[in-house]
């Protein structure tokens, strides 16, 4: 890295955190090769309450447009929560239309559907006057600040007003709006009703980084949380690392705060900002809830992080057991199911890169071959499945895997033989009894160690063939089961038959029917045609 340094200049500031926003807000602009734990311009959305006549309320990510703003939204799932209790219980206008005194006296407007659905009350076509509209605008302020108990007691207020004047259709909407509020305000996580409005961070450490869980608390209430991983580039200690991800965060919410509570009070000063270290009661208990949040988060990333190399160590482990000359990272098999010769399927699941491709799986209904033959029905399947790959020219998987033993396994070798492939694909079979697998050429099976992940793998694709093929087999008996009477005569379609059906509600039904009802219900010609295959 140092041999890429072009030239070094410095810039001097008036202490570490104007540093450390100067370095985030050069990493954004510049886009360092080496920096990349702060070099995306991402931002949090908002949720903005414009400056406009009967004001709009929508998520924005930059502050472009005049209005209030609320937020950031570290979860956007929870913005868009919010957004949507608000738009059912406290209904504003989603429309771009000039709304203003001069325009509405001129324009002409129809409600549009957010007003049939109940998600507005058309002021543009005047059904609402701007003073009702701003109460509405004031109490959803309120909410977004927190003031959940405010708008409550304001709505009860109006809930009685609304019962003395007996508009009991307005008081049970108003009831309605009480109810859906209380239900809402409870989801907040409480931590302390005597914490007004402080910023939280703590952090959980492992070997390569440092897992940070900040909180936002207004009135009591955890309003924004996020956590955030850092990892370790050039040695930095744990407070400077704790100080690059805590600037991160902060710059991305922008909170108005005074407060910091942290477990350590850093050397780092922040304008007007003072560092506190909780020692006991519900602040400490709030400190410890931080970091309880962080461990969990640190242990979720060490749960879902796979290493990288897992799934080719078991695909080259597969290729080494298995005496393959390929890499087997598509894998299709076989499997037949019946029923004593009938309805007949194969199944063909598709394995990549170890995990089941649902969306490439493919099943064949066997025809020419003999039913009860399963070594026929196997050839059949797997010759009409390559030949097709070749002529569309569609890549040839990398081992093919027969449910059976030497049996099945020799007949799907006939038709890659027959289509020439033979020698361009690995193919193997998996019998079941004793978990033998059987490899062409080699008149031995081969066993594989009960526990080897190979066999594990092999297994997983074997039941994956037979589930899948039960599966369309027993999907072919029931088609078959209640298949009617109609479907068999020459003439009479699909629609004729449910429209018989539909009609008269069973076969039995029509067949007492007058011919004269038969007529008005299929038509002249397709009745004689029925009376023909039913009266006989």
């Amino acid at each position: 890295m140092v041999s890429k340094i072009h030239r070094v200049s410095t810039l001097e500031v008036a202490n570490e955190y104007e540093a450390l926003l100067l370095e985030n807000n050069l990493i954004k602009t510049l886009k360092p090769r080496y920096n990349v734990n702060l070099r995306d311009d991402k931002t949090y959305p908002w949720l903005i309450i414009t400056q406009e006549a009967f004001p709009r309320i929508f998520p924005i990510r930059r502050k472009t447009l005049k209005g209030e703003y609320f937020g950031p939204y570290a979860s956007v799932k929870h913005m868009y929560t919010v957004l949507d209790f608000i738009n059912r219980n406290f209904p504003l206008r989603s429309c771009k239309l000039d709304l203003s005194a001069k325009a509405l006296e001129h324009a002409k407007h129809r409600p549009c559907l957010d007003f049939h659905i109940g998600r507005c009350k058309a002021p543009c076509a005047l059904l609402q006057n701007e003073a009702a509209y701003l109460i509405s605008v004031q109490r959803i302020r309120n909410l977004l600040k927190g003031k959940t108990a405010l708008v409550i007691k304001e709505l009860r207020l109006a809930l009685k007003q609304a019962t003395a004047s007996l508009e009991f259709e307005r008081a049970q909407q108003i009831k309605q709006q009480v109810d859906a509020l209380a239900e809402f305000h409870n989801r907040s996580i409480v931590v302390s009703t005597s914490v007004k409005q402080v910023e939280v961070c703590h952090f959980a450490e492992d070997e390569q980084g440092m897992m940070l869980q900040y909180f936002y608390i207004d009135q009591g209430a955890i309003i924004q949380a996020q956590h955030l991983y850092l990892e370790r580039k050039l040695d930095e200690t744990r407070m400077e690392l704790f100080m690059l991800g805590l600037t991160e965060i902060r710059q991305r919410f922008n909170v108005p705060v005074k407060e910091i509570w942290v477990a350590a009070k850093p050397d780092q000063h922040i304008p007007n900002i003072r560092w506190y270290v909780p020692q006991k009661g519900e602040n400490l208990k709030v400190l410890e809830l931080c970091y309880q949040n962080a461990r969990k988060h640190l242990v979720e990333k060490h749960l879902n992080t796979k290493p990288k190399d897992e799934d080719s160590l078991l695909l080259q482990r597969m290729q080494h057991e298995l005496r393959l000359k390929n890499l087997p990272r598509r894998i299709e098999a076989f499997d037949n199911s019946h029923l004593q010769g009938t309805f007949t399927v194969s199944a063909m699941p598709v394995f990549i890169n170890g995990k089941p491709e649902p969306s490439a799986y493919r099943v064949f209904n066997i025809t020419s071959a003999a039913h009860a033959d399963d070594y026929a029905c196997m050839r059949e399947a797997v010759y009409r499945r390559y030949k097709r790959c070749l002529a569309e020219d569609q890549p040839l998987p990398d081992l093919i895997v027969i449910d059976g033993g030497k049996g099945q396994l020799q007949a799907a070798c006939e038709s890659l033989v027959a289509l020439d492939i033979f020698n361009r694909v690995d193919v193997l079979g998996l019998a079941k009894r004793l978990e033998e697998v059987f490899i062409p050429g080699i008149s031995e099976a081969l066993y594989l160690n009960r526990r080897s992940p190979v066999l594990k793998t092999l297994q997983h694709i074997r039941d994956e063939a037979h589930r899948f093929g039960l599966q369309h087999h027993r999907n072919r008996r029931s088609k078959a089961q209640y298949a009617s009477l109609l479907d068999n005569i020459a003439g009479i379609g699909p629609k004729t038959a449910d429209a018989i059906l539909i009609r008269f509600g069973s076969i039995e039904a029509f067949k007492v029917a007058p011919y004269e009802a038969w007529v008005s219900c299929v038509g002249k010609s397709k009745a004689a045609i029925l009376k023909i295959a039913l009266r006989q």
